[in-house]
């Protein structure tokens, strides 16, 4: 699905193209020819780097694909976006059972709408599941045991499945179209008399659940034979079968809002994008062919906690060994997040603890490869709770660096001196947030902890407009760094600090600069120094700008943190604040500083931009380059994000981005891709030009990539070549 929007999105770009071909308008025959001209002079260096090539001009990109025009790129990628995201709803209005006889046979009445709320008239294609809540018993929770089932022809596993209102064979139940997108199923399972190949027992004071699906996206209309479209829909409703009566969800744990948070639209099987309809078949003891679970409590875990799990996870021929999850698996509230969702630490069982911890058995089980033996040996039915308490689970599962990072919080209380040919003086304060103290990080305990452990400094870069750094004499686009723990800094005696930085605002910087204060603190738990990601803070100051400006504020963190929860890079250094990131990773940062100097390295580069707009796309966007991208980081570590897997849909800029700011690149500037001879100096970096290092972080083919040099794209040049022809 998302290579084909993402294909489909590339030839949307392309439109630009073929459209500016028609742009011109019949002027009747040419002349004859006219004579030869004289020599003209010798054009400037060409993008390749010798005279005599095309000459660099200016990006026409925005002709095309800027706000309102006939390709307008973020339109484009909303519209895209948009339509992968879309579905249609389906509401159950009523489920009766007819007590008057022997069976129990369920009829549904429900509506059926599409992605714009309208109804859906004339489609008949769906297909249905119902199953019932069994209660807790022992120290096994409640679970669902769907009715309608299959049995595998090579195992011994019994999976469930779905009964259908179209076709001649299996369950096929009656369908009738009401008119106006409301329809009637009549179920052909019988609830009372479920025989084959699964036993289930009918109880009539159990809480059942009918679960509905449209079945395809294309139909062929009955009495027209025209095709018929509609967008995915799900939807199920609870109800209590003698009672024909609908009540509110049970055993509301997992959330699709949850899961969509990282998804945007969850979708398995084609069409079943709704966790409460997901749940009446994978149940507790379905299975695939080769024995893994497809029971929803333990397969998500272990997809999710692949990372961690002691054996690969398979599903059919799907292995799910390489699946990165974004944040601590610790986390449960991240997706428990329904009306029960306190039930991972209310109601543990083996079943769903083994889901995560697969090297513990239980009485009666051999230790299999990376696997140990429960140390009570005690029974998988046992009750947990009586020794794993909810307190116990929740300290158990708490995430020890987060909880003690919010105990204290950064304050830039002023930024002075900040001129052109000044040096900025900074002044600083670490806060107890439950006191509102201040903290002495000359003494605290969180900021003394040797080799490293604590660190806080302050960063500063210019200018805001686009911060390239140019002037801060750091290397590879660095910013003034200031350690907030050394001598630099002076206690002010009120529990503020100052440092003042060594380097200069250049006397030719314009506009606002940035200031910010990262690091990490360290507690120390179990005899061990933990680093704590506490939330960095930035600020701006006025270099010539009658009052600060911010730079441009185009990513939410909110919006980050969605996936992974509490990002926070570079051992914990910087977290929580998108501006803070970009006075490092700017238009002119790459990662040739942390490449080793000699030798083969693991792409073949001599380094790699790592300026936001381009390394966060070409991160996220793995699955569509022909190559992953690698960052070589801190320590030389090599970092191969070829294996990453964005689980949303790409063309969803809104994800990420701020509504509308994507579309607004005025104020950006290219990217560097090489930084010549001399590492501070920026005049001789080469550049790609910002829109094409936007959009080639992503469309990476060949024939995008012309498109882009033939309309002022440029690869490897100057920023003063770029500034000639803007």
């Amino acid at each position: 699905m998302t290579r084909q929007l993402f294909k489909a999105m590339g030839m949307f770009l392309l439109a630009g193209t073929l459209a500016l071909a028609g742009c011109s308008a019949d002027k009747g025959d040419p002349g004859p020819a006219g004579p030869t001209g004289p020599t003209g002079p010798t054009g400037p260096t060409g993008p390749g780097g010798a005279d005599g090539q095309t000459p660099i001009t200016a990006e026409t990109c925005a002709l095309c694909h800027g706000k309102s025009q006939l390709a307008d790129s973020a339109a484009g990628h909303d519209a895209v976006a948009a339509a992968a995201l879309a579905k249609g709803s389906i509401t159950v209005n009523a489920v009766v059972v007819d007590t008057s006889t022997d069976s129990r046979q369920p009829v549904v009445l429900f509506t059926l709408k599409n992605d714009k709320g309208v109804a859906v008239a004339g489609y008949t294609r769906f297909r249905l599941t119902v199953a019932k809540l069994v209660p807790a018993a022992g120290g096994e929770p409640d679970k669902w045991q769907a009715y309608v089932n299959s049995k595998s022809t090579t195992t011994t596993a019994i999976n469930p499945t779905t009964e259908y209102s179209y076709g001649t064979t299996g369950s096929v139940g009656t369908i009738r179209d009401l008119g106006n997108g409301v329809y009637e199923y009549t179920f052909k399972t019988d609830l009372a008399f479920v025989s084959a190949p699964l036993a289930v027992s009918y109880d009539a004071a159990a809480v059942h659940r009918i679960g509905i699906q449209t079945a395809d996206s294309t139909y062929t209309d009955a009495t027209t034979g025209t095709p018929v479209l509609t967008v995915a829909a799900n939807g199920y409703a609870d109800f209590m079968p003698e009672s024909s009566t609908l009540v509110a969800t049970a055993r509301d744990i997992a959330t699709t809002a949850a899961c969509n948070q990282c998804h945007g639209k969850l979708t398995v099987h084609g069409r079943r994008m709704e966790i409460p309809f997901c749940v009446t078949c994978h149940n507790k003891g379905g299975m695939d062919s080769s024995g893994s679970p497809i029971d929803m409590t333990v397969m998500v875990h272990r997809i999710h906690a692949a990372s961690v799990v002691k054996n690969p996870f398979t599903i059919g021929s799907h292995d799910f060994s390489g699946v990165t999850y974004p944040q601590s698996v610790l986390n449960c509230t991240k997706c428990h997040t329904g009306a029960n969702a306190d039930a991972w630490n209310t109601k543990p069982s083996a079943h769903a603890c083994t889901s995560c911890h697969d090297g513990v058995v239980f009485a009666g089980t051999t230790p299999g490869t990376n696997q140990v033996a429960h140390p009570f040996n005690i029974a998988a039915t046992a009750d947990c709770k009586s020794c794993h308490t909810t307190d116990q689970l929740t300290t158990a599962h708490a995430q020890v660096d987060q909880v003690e990072a919010k105990k204290l919080k950064y304050e830039i209380v002023s930024i002075a001196k900040t001129a052109p040919g000044e040096l900025p003086a900074v002044t600083f304060k670490v806060v107890e947030v439950a006191t509102g103290n201040a903290v002495d990080i000359k003494a605290s305990p969180y900021f003394t902890q040797p080799n490293g452990a604590s660190s806080l400094a302050v960063l500063i870069g210019w200018s805001n407009s686009d911060i390239r750094n140019v002037g801060t004499n750091a290397t590879f686009g660095g910013a003034v760094s200031i350690n907030a723990l050394g001598p630099a800094a002076v206690a002010n005696g009120d529990g503020t600090f100052t440092v003042t930085s060594t380097v200069a605002v250049p006397a030719d910087a314009k506009g606002s600069g940035t200031v910010a204060l990262q690091g990490h603190p360290a507690a120390v738990v179990n005899g061990a120094a933990v680093r704590l990601p506490v939330t960095s803070v930035s600020k701006p100051f006025a270099i010539t700008d009658a009052t600060p400006v911010a730079r441009r504020t185009v990513v939410n963190i909110a919006k980050c943190n969605a996936c992974h929860g509490n990002l926070s890079l570079h051992g914990s250094n910087r977290t929580g604040d998108i501006t803070t990131c970009t006075l490092c990773h700017n238009g002119e940062a790459t990662d040739r500083s942390k490449r080793p100097a000699t030798g083969t390295t693991a792409d073949g580069k001599v380094e790699e931009s790592i300026d936001f707009k381009t390394m966060i796309h070409a991160i996220h966007g793995n699955q569509e380059r022909s190559t992953g991208i690698v960052v070589y980081g801190y320590g030389n570590s090599v970092n191969d994000f070829s294996e990453v897997t964005y689980p949303n849909v790409l063309a969803s800029c809104q994800a990420c981005h701020e509504a509308g700011t994507y579309a607004d690149t005025k104020a950006a500037t290219g990217s560097t891709t090489g930084t010549g001879a001399d590492a501070v100096d920026v005049t001789d970096n080469l550049r790609t030009t910002k829109q094409a290092a936007v959009c080639s972080s992503c469309h990476l083919n060949s024939l995008v990539k012309s498109h882009m040099l033939q309309n002022g794209g440029a690869f490897g040049v100057t920023q003063a070549q770029i500034d000639s022809v803007q």
